[in-house]
This record gives C-alpha cells, sequence and structure tokens, in this order.
C-alpha cells in the first residue's frame, strides 16, 4: 500500500510506504514499512512476521502418536520358553 494523503486510523498491509505528501494519525501493522522525508506520522509502528506456510501445517495438526507396544514380563518369556 502506498499512502499518498491522509489517513485517520490502523493501516495493515505486508508492504506500507508513506510518500512524503502522506498524513497518517493512527498505528501501522506492516512486514516492511518505508517512509519518505516529509512523510507525518502519528501513532506505532509494529512489524508483523509471518510464519512459514510448513511451519503453520505442522503446528495445527498434532504428530501422530506411536502405537505403545505390549509389555511382556520376564516371567512370561521364562515361562513361554520352557
Amino acid at each position: 500500500m502506498r499512502v499518498h494523503g491522509t489517513v485517520n486510523g490502523q493501516i495493515k498491509a505486508r508492504s506500507v510506504q508513506l510518500a512524503k505528501t502522506a498524513h497518517v494519525v493512527g498505528d501501522i501493522l506492516h512486514e516492511d514499512l518505508a517512509i519518505e522525508t516529509g512523510a507525518f506520522l502519528e501513532g506505532h509502528c509494529k512489524r508483523l512476521v509471518e510464519e512459514p506456510k510448513e511451519e503453520k501445517k505442522a503446528e495445527s495438526k498434532p504428530a501422530p502418536q506411536k502405537a505403545a507396544e505390549p509389555k511382556t514380563d520376564i516371567q512370561d518369556v521364562a515361562t513361554q520358553a520352557s
């Protein structure tokens, strides 16, 4: 998003560019931010980091659980061998 004029309120975009004529009163949530000399900004800037898609998939699905192996008592093994 490239801003040349006045914005009152929050801006949320992956890439935000404030031109020298921009007048922004509000917070900017972004991944990339560029502010030209002369631009006016009154608010907070917060960088949002997008997680890689592979990590999102891994976190959203629980890991498959391994089936428990049956426990064998030592006495049972000795009895079966006799």
